[in-house]
């Protein structure tokens, strides 16, 4: 099908139903190589299980770990629940569901702040454009997505050219956001002096790693991680 969820859902229940995730010969899991989530401690489910009701207009739709489905939105919105959202880098026009009604429901928020580096349906309807630096712009690396990868990787890469204009790193953007509502996003990392690679190096510390290794190396692999899912 054309979005390919039902088939993705329905793969996921067949191998946990067949205990195939994280063995060998089975569908490998990627703790990814920065946050190492096989090192981590997942605390036991609790007895009444992770589900929660969902939000005020429509508690019909559990929540689970702390988020709500996205279909809530238009309701939300239209009971005065949900005022302002940020957009993290994404077009949400083609990304939600009641593609037409969740569009006109976003033009009702009082704020609808967008971090994007191209225009889009999304920025055509922001009250705030936050334009940030581009994949080219910035220095980067693998963090977050690498437990999407194939491999077991940290990849580093610098900026190949000088930024356009007055865009700035979407770090920087979102300290001076926490600053003036008096919340700290990045303890310890001084955000007016800061540098794309100084804020590398403060993410890889959060997780025991060197900046200089990765940054000398350019591209670290490991062998995959079997078993951890299971254990």
């Amino acid at each position: 099908q054309g979005a390919g969820n039902a088939p993705q859902w329905l793969s996921l229940a067949l191998m946990i139903a067949t205990g195939s995730p994280a063995r060998e010969g089975g569908a490998w899991v990627n703790p990814g190589r920065i946050m190492r989530k096989d090192r981590m401690d997942f605390p036991a489910a609790p007895e009444e299980g992770w589900n929660r009701p969902g939000p005020k207009s429509r508690p019909e739709l559990r929540g689970t770990g702390g988020d709500y489905p996205c279909a809530a939105i238009p309701d939300e919105i239209a009971a005065g629940n949900l005022r302002a959202m940020a957009v993290f880098g994404g077009n949400l026009e083609v990304c939600l569901p009641e593609t037409t009604r969740s569009y006109a429901a976003l033009q009702q928020l009082d704020v609808l702040a967008v971090f994007d580096v191209r225009h889009t349906r999304t920025t055509d309807i922001a009250t705030h454009i936050l334009p940030t630096r581009d994949q080219l712009e910035r220095a980067d690396m693998t963090f977050v997505t690498d437990s999407s990868f194939p491999l077991l990787v940290t990849q580093y890469t610098p900026a190949m050219v000088a930024p356009l204009g007055q865009r700035k790193a979407f770090w920087w953007i979102l300290g001076q956001l926490g600053q003036r509502m008096g919340l700290d996003f990045f303890p310890g990392f001084d955000v007016e002096s800061g540098t794309d690679d100084l804020f590398l190096a403060y993410i890889l510390r959060q997780f025991g790693h060197d900046l200089d290794e990765v940054r000398e190396k350019r591209l670290i692999a490991e062998p995959p991680v079997i078993g951890w899912v299971q254990r």
